[in-house]
């Protein structure tokens, strides 16, 4: 019975961090398109993927590790975790800076 809720809540958290972590990623991308000239692309596009990468080679490090630690379905739960974090912090970050551009300070009049 206990395995049955681990599943549900391994379910629960991917769901949830797979829901945040899409429109994130379009953000990313508006983000590049918006903020690097169109002959840079492939550049930009080129470095965010290898980021990206880099991000899912450091979470398979850490969850062998953990696994090994705390077992399997924990483990998986902890990496949705921190994936579900990850995606709501850039979230809130992209969020944060499309206010601040939407919105610039005004000088003030001395």
């Amino acid at each position: 019975m206990s395995f049955l809720n681990e599943a549900y809540l391994v379910g629960a958290f991917f769901v949830a961090a797979g829901s945040i972590q899409v429109p994130v990623l379009m953000s990313r991308a508006l983000v590049v398109q918006e903020q690097v000239p169109p002959q840079d692309w492939s550049f930009a596009f080129s470095s965010l993927y290898a980021a990206k990468g880099i991000g899912y080679g450091a979470a398979g490090l850490v969850a062998g590790a953990a696994i090994s630690a705390v077992g399997p379905t924990w483990a998986i739960i902890a990496c949705a975790a921190v994936a579900l974090v990850v995606a709501l912090v850039a979230g809130v970050c992209d969020l944060l800076r499309n206010r601040t551009r939407s919105h610039p300070a005004q000088p003030r009049n001395p």
